[in-house]
C-alpha cells in the first residue's frame, strides 16, 4: 500500500514537472512564431518604404514647380518616419546570426541608397532635376537593387524561420 502510494505520488510529480516544462516550451515556441511573423511584417513594410522613397525622389526630380516639390517633400518625410519605425521594430526582432547579417549588409546597402537619393533631392531643390533623375537612374539603382535584394532576404529568412517556430508549436501539441 504505502510502496504503491510512492510510486503513484513520484509519477504524479514527474507528471506535473513534465506538463509545466512542455506548457514553457509551448509558449516558447509561439512566441518565436509571432516574432517572426512580425519580421516578416516589418521587413515587407521596409521593402515597400523602400520603393516609396525612390518613386518620391523621382517624382521630386520630375515636378515641374515648387508648390508640387513642397508636398513631394512632405510626402517623403511622412514616409522617411514611417520606414524608421519598421526598421527599428525589426532590428529588435533580429533574433539569430543570419538576422544581423542580413540587416548589416540591408544597413550599408540603404546608407549607399540615402546618400544618393538626399543628394538627389538636393539636385532638385537646386533646379538640376535633369541630374537629380541621372543620379536616381544611374549610380543610385545599384545600392537599391541591393537594398531591394537583401530586403527580399530578410523577408523570406524570416518566413521560413517562422514556419520553423510554427511547426515546432504544432509538434508541441501533438505530443
Amino acid at each position: 500500500g504505502i510502496a504503491f502510494g510512492m510510486i503513484l505520488l513520484l509519477l504524479l510529480s514527474v507528471a506535473l514537472v513534465a506538463d509545466r516544462l512542455m506548457t514553457k516550451l509551448a509558449l516558447q515556441a509561439d512566441e518565436l512564431a509571432h516574432q517572426r511573423m512580425a519580421a516578416v511584417l516589418h521587413a515587407s513594410a521596409l521593402n515597400a518604404g523602400l520603393a516609396e522613397q525612390r518613386a518620391g525622389a523621382l517624382l521630386h526630380a520630375s515636378a515641374q514647380d515648387d508648390a508640387t516639390k513642397s508636398e513631394v517633400l512632405k510626402g517623403l518625410k511622412a514616409a522617411a518616419s514611417t520606414f524608421e519605425v519598421h526598421r527599428n521594430a525589426f532590428e529588435r526582432l533580429v533574433l539569430s546570426d543570419p538576422d544581423r547579417t542580413l540587416l548589416a549588409s540591408f544597413g550599408q546597402a540603404w546608407s549607399k541608397y540615402a546618400a544618393m537619393h538626399d543628394q538627389a533631392i538636393k539636385l532638385s531643390e537646386e533646379g538640376n532635376s535633369g541630374q537629380a533623375r541621372e543620379l536616381l537612374a544611374g549610380d543610385a539603382m545599384q545600392p537599391y537593387e541591393q537594398a531591394r535584394k537583401v530586403l527580399d532576404e530578410m523577408v523570406e529568412h524570416s518566413r521560413k524561420a517562422g514556419d520553423v517556430a510554427v511547426e515546432a508549436v504544432a509538434q508541441l501539441h501533438l505530443v
